[in-house]
């Protein structure tokens, strides 16, 4: 079965990415969504660079894909984020993008969180299915078992990654979840100011559950 085929029986509609408004912006102004190991060439962002994550160190070898979520964020990580940047003047944005990416060459699955030691990843249907299987191992003696009650779209780890090499045309941008109705009218000014082409394809949706 291809990663299409799976795409469509498991109704994967969404590959998501959480990112700060500073992100966002960043991401408007250049047009792309780019991997960690790119952000510092691009001039553009200079001013703005805020990253996610203080510490790297541990899937340096993976700083040129993009890590994304599939279905569902990785809550565990998007509250650690959330934590280290609550005292700035930032809100959050979550990024949805067409599941067809996925399809895509060179894109890699990791069954976990990609800078865990035990993590296995692969490429193509093998790599997609591997993360659906029913028991995936995070660390040495720490295994989750896929739960009946979840639905098909849901990964067994919700830490599991899409991993994109290098850079992600908006092209692909399909909504844009926001917290408040005065973070949608910020992004939707951002989007109408800097990429107007993306007014009619891109919803920007109020979805304070997820955050």
């Amino acid at each position: 079965m291809s990663v299409q085929d799976q795409i469509v029986r498991r109704k994967i509609d969404e590959v998501l990415h959480f990112t700060t408004s500073n992100g966002m912006l960043g991401i408007l102004s250049t047009g792309r969504l780019l991997a960690h190991s790119l952000l510092p060439e691009e001039k553009l962002l200079a001013h703005i660079l805020q990253i996610n994550c203080k510490d790297r160190s541990r899937d340096r070898e993976w700083h040129s894909y993009i890590n994304l979520s599939l279905s569902r964020l990785n809550g565990s990580f998007f509250n650690i984020s959330r934590g280290w940047h609550e005292t700035e003047d930032i809100f959050w944005c979550i990024l949805s993008f067409h599941s067809k990416l996925m399809t895509h060459p060179g894109v890699l699955f990791a069954t976990t969180n990609n800078a865990y030691p035990k993590t296995e990843r692969a490429p193509d249907e093998a790599g997609l299915e591997a993360l659906f299987g029913p028991s995936i191992r995070q660390f040495s003696s720490k295994w989750i078992s896929r739960s009946k009650s979840l639905p098909d779209n849901h990964t067994t780890c919700h830490q599991a990654e899409v991993l994109y090499p290098e850079e992600l045309s908006l092209s692909y941008l399909q909504k844009i979840y926001v917290k408040t109705v005065e973070h949608q009218d910020e992004v939707s000014a951002l989007i109408a100011l800097l990429r107007p082409e993306l007014e009619t394809n891109v919803q920007v949706i109020v979805a304070p559950h997820l955050f």
